[in-house]
């Protein structure tokens, strides 16, 4: 339920690597982590050139992006750092507008906004009192929890070469704390390497990921909802259990569309989820 009571607990203490090559609009980024349940994550994101795709380093599988998603894709990914964050707001002049003066923290902030090449509407917070960017905050039409906002805080400023960067990264959602970077290191002008963004070509290749769910047949009754989010269901004598709801609310009914063809007569009454537990439906 948001807004929720307390901060949410720590479930992960992830590790990043991020790549920014602002000369030639490639992006890498590299995370691992142990999340809740003691699972391995080891994924690799790079967007370069007409191509972007993301990597399990676990699995050794690899999934490209469609043409159409590219745009977007560096977009975001060139929004996460103040020094591309801040080129991107300058380079679209036509876009930017004044919105006042606010405040965060405890400080007065002068705000500004602009909308990026992908159309997301940006707003930047700077501290009127040291004129470094303290946050910026964008409206996401999230499909479980709906019109939220978005927000990456900026603090513990250090000076790097000739810039001066933010240390701590703290990202919210809704107001909530969903995680809070510390950096360890930054360099500049390191000239990365094209083989940092070069396709893995000795993994897997995964096909792109379909709109919808789709169904694998398992046995006698029991069925797979395959695509980006996998649920299973069951189909008993006079209803249906569900396990694992899709990964959001569009994206479920589209499973619940494919469930009613399998078994239209017969009710769905349990959803089993690793969120929910054995929530009913009616």
């Amino acid at each position: 339920v948001w807004p929720r009571a307390g901060e949410p607990p720590v479930l992960a203490q992830q590790k990043v690597k991020s790549v920014r090559d602002l000369r030639g609009g490639r992006a890498y980024d590299e995370i691992e982590a142990t999340i809740f349940g003691g699972q391995p994550l080891h994924f690799k994101s790079v967007v370069a050139g007409q191509n972007a795709f993301g990597a399990s380093e676990e699995a050794k599988e690899v999934r490209t992006l469609p043409p159409p998603a590219v745009i977007n894709a560096r977009a975001a990914r060139f929004r996460r750092h103040p020094e591309s964050l801040l080129l991107a707001a300058l380079n679209r002049p036509e876009a930017l507008r004044w919105v006042g003066e606010g405040e965060f923290g405890g400080h007065k902030q002068r705000v500004i906004s602009f909308a990026d090449v992908d159309g997301t509407e940006v707003a930047l917070y700077f501290d009127a009192g040291t004129n470094l960017l303290s946050k910026a905050e964008y409206l996401n039409d999230d499909p479980v929890l709906g019109d939220v906002v978005v927000e990456t805080v900026y603090a513990d400023w250090k000076p790097v070469e000739k810039l001066v960067l933010p240390f701590r990264y703290v990202d919210r959602v809704g107001g909530s704390v969903l995680q809070d970077l510390r950096v360890t290191s930054v360099t500049m002008n390191t000239h990365p390497p094209d083989s940092l963004f070069a396709f893995p070509e000795s993994y897997a290749k995964l096909p792109p990921l379909a709109p919808a769910p789709t169904v694998k047949k398992l046995g006698d009754d029991v069925y797979a909802l395959l695509g980006p989010y996998n649920s299973l269901f069951v189909v008993f004598k006079d209803q249906v259990v569900v396990i694992e709801a899709g990964a959001n609310n569009r994206y479920s009914a589209a499973g619940i569309a494919e469930i009613k063809k399998i078994a239209p007569d017969k009710p769905i009454r349990y959803l089993v989820s690793t969120h929910f537990h054995f929530d009913h439906l009616s």
